[in-house]
């Protein structure tokens, strides 16, 4: 199953606060929740903002949630102007 994360219907956290370590992980917990799994085949960050990729935090976030074996896989979703 594949999820994405990031941008929110629903107003909950906004950015970059969605792409805090903690607020992932939570943004997981949810999906996997929802979906009755153990963990993630895929999770995607959803139009993630250009400097939030240049910091590169996130990407150690996703390592972070990948050791923890609630994603398997990651990758990226952008909006180009």
């Amino acid at each position: 199953m594949a999820t994405k994360l990031g941008r929110r219907q629903d107003g909950q956290y906004g950015w970059p606060q969605n792409f805090t370590y903690d607020v992932m992980k939570q943004h997981v917990e949810s999906s996997l929740k929802n979906l009755d799994l153990s963990q993630l085949f895929l999770e995607q960050l959803h139009c993630i903002p250009t400097e939030q990729l240049r910091t590169g935090k996130v990407f150690d976030n996703l390592r972070k949630l990948q050791s923890e074996k609630l994603i398997k896989f990651w990758g990226a979703s952008v909006e180009t102007k």
